[in-house]
């Protein structure tokens, strides 16, 4: 009984932590997302200085 339980809670925590490394993933990938659109928009308008 005891073993049957510890084995029913198991996949819950497991999938709580992917959940949370799924959130902190988005989370990263959106921030580097935001700079590179940064860098990109800092690019363009840099060579939009330098060719006037």
């Amino acid at each position: 009984m005891v073993v049957k339980d510890e084995v029913g809670m198991e996949p819950i925590t497991y999938v709580g932590n992917i959940n949370r490394y799924y959130t902190i993933y988005k989370q990263i990938f959106s921030l580097q997302n935001a700079a590179s659109q940064q860098m990109a928009e800092k690019a363009s308008s840099l060579q939009y200085m330098l060719s006037r």
